[in-house]
């Protein structure tokens, strides 16, 4: 099946998010769809999946024009899309999820007969996934490759996957590329799978793309042709980097890359001793764990998902229960601080920037304004007379919109609408504009691209320098290394080592995961 998309524009709220944009995807291809955050890339290709409809031009399959209304229509036609937040239900099995809404099935089934449906398939599709298990129990990668079966079993031919391996472990995204590229070299080609793959990762749209097309503000900038004509196309890291970002040169906060560990407070600013702490399967996560951070240091925190890293942020912000209270203690600027409230752990400094902004930071149809906020709707920066000021809170988010370059529509519109880029800074923007003691940030920079990334580390920085003690965790070990001035390594909830800026070594970190 090709795909043509001819002259599609669509905006919100006045902003052009797509202008006269042309796109093609041909049958038994993975056409790289490659762009800054806030490019267009997810927006065209919610058009073509029916999520969104153009405000102008026109979708042609095989030479014939079409009209969605809705993601069911484009299902109907072959296409698919797995979103950057997947739409599992996490307490069904794999089995259940897979079936789940298709029709043509009998009213009953056994488990046994639903499993032994989708066992079946995979292996036919030679996608491996346990039919018998939970969501809940799957990594991010097998969850994946539950999204794509679900598709698979619809007889989708078009695949679209937006930002795949944003949280996928190395192996996990050889593994999901080598899917991909056998889905799309099977059959005889009738029977073949397209993809377009969005992503804004230059190595590796180099690595699977057959072709590139680069998007920048809402516009096609250019498509460069297959893998074999790489290198006489100008394919590189470099020429696709500059019809990324044009003439934009990256933004700049402070002159703070080179900043020695001697500047670290000789004090801790946070110590935690003795923290245990369960996961959400009431399984011990963090055990018996002792930390410290000192004021004025970027504390990197390595390790592979799903070894407490993250019940280990949640207790320190409170939003997770410590399980050895009398035995344990978390100290911020010298106070003992296991017993107080969320609300109070904020007053005091302490900020937390979680992984998943759209699940616990912002709430995606509110204003953008009104998610601004959140943690501070009740204090007399917020209010006149007791009640919320629309005033001051617009006030409020103009600032950051300013401060931190957010590009969008506005901020009266919902935070949702905004990029992921976008919504990230936005995010920053809340929990730094109030002078923290302590910021908890677990994978700031996921998904982002290149200059927001650099953006987002300059801002710690500049608040390193301030004083500021940093708690940054990341699976990345390169951008570990670039920001930390050391770095703990966990495994299975206890640190296994920490290493100062001078001990660093890729491989050494590694071993220790």
């Amino acid at each position: 099946m090709k795909v043509s998309l001819k002259n599609i524009s669509k905006s919100f709220y006045g902003n052009w998010a797509n202008k006269d944009v042309n796109f093609d995807l041909y049958r038994g291809e993975i056409h790289a769809l490659l762009g800054e955050n806030g490019a267009g890339k997810s927006t065209l290709m919610n058009i073509l999946a029916g999520l969104y409809h153009p405000d102008k031009g026109n979708i042609f399959l095989d030479g014939r024009e079409v009209k969605f209304n809705s993601p069911a229509d484009a299902l109907d036609a072959g296409i698919g899309m797995v979103h950057q937040h997947f739409s599992l239900v996490k307490n069904l099995t794999v089995a259940q999820n897979v079936l789940l809404g298709t029709k043509g099935l009998k009213n009953f089934f056994s488990h046994r007969d639903l499993e032994q449906i989708v066992s079946e398939f995979s292996n036919q599709c030679k996608i491996n996934v346990d039919p018998t298990k939970k969501v809940w129990q799957l990594s991010v990668g097998e969850q994946e490759k539950v999204e794509i079966l679900k598709l698979l079993y619809r007889k989708t031919k078009i695949l679209i996957l937006d930002e795949p391996t944003a949280v996928l472990t190395p192996l996990e995204i050889e593994e999901l590329f080598q899917t991909l590229e056998r889905l799309v070299r099977q059959g005889d080609g009738s029977s073949s799978v397209s993809v377009v793959l969005i992503t804004h990762k230059m190595k590796e749209v180099i690595r699977i793309a057959d072709r590139i097309s680069v998007m920048r503000r809402g516009e096609m900038i250019q498509t460069l042709k297959s893998r074999e004509n790489a290198v006489s196309e100008g394919a590189s890291e470099v020429k696709l980097a500059e019809l990324m970002m044009g003439e934009e040169k990256e933004m700049e906060v402070c002159e703070c890359d080179n900043i020695e560990s001697e500047k670290i407070a000789e004090e801790s600013i946070l110590e935690i001793q003795n923290i245990s702490v369960r996961n959400d399967r009431k399984l011990m996560a963090v055990k018996e764990l002792n930390l410290n951070l000192f004021a004025g240091e970027i504390l990197g925190i390595a390790g592979v998902a799903g070894n407490g890293q993250v019940e280990l942020l949640e207790a320190i912000a409170g939003i997770r229960d410590v399980e050895n209270k009398n035995e344990s203690k978390i100290i911020l600027d010298k106070r003992e601080i296991s017993k107080l409230t969320i609300k109070e752990r904020i007053k005091i400094g302490l900020r937390y920037i979680p992984a998943d902004r759209h699940r616990d930071a912002m709430v995606g149809t509110l204003p953008l304004k009104d998610s601004v906020m959140l943690k501070d709707y009740d204090t007399n920066e917020m209010l006149v007379a007791g009640f919320l000021s629309d005033e001051k809170t617009t006030k409020i988010c103009k600032k950051i919109i300013d401060d931190f370059k957010v590009i969008g529509p506005g901020e009266g519109v919902p935070f949702g609408l905004y990029s992921g880029g976008n919504q990230q800074k936005v995010v920053m923007g809340r929990e730094l504009r109030l002078n923290p003691k302590i910021i908890l940030a677990h994978s700031p920079t996921r998904g982002l691209d290149l200059m927001t990334t650099s953006f987002i580390h300059q801002l710690l920085k500049k608040k390193r320098i301030e004083g500021v003690g940093i708690i940054f965790i990341s699976e990345d070990i390169d951008e570990l290394m670039k920001i930390s001035d050391r770095i703990a390594v966990m495994s299975a909830g206890v640190i296994k080592g920490i290493l100062k800026r001078d001990e660093f070594d890729r491989v050494k970190i590694g071993l220790l995961m």
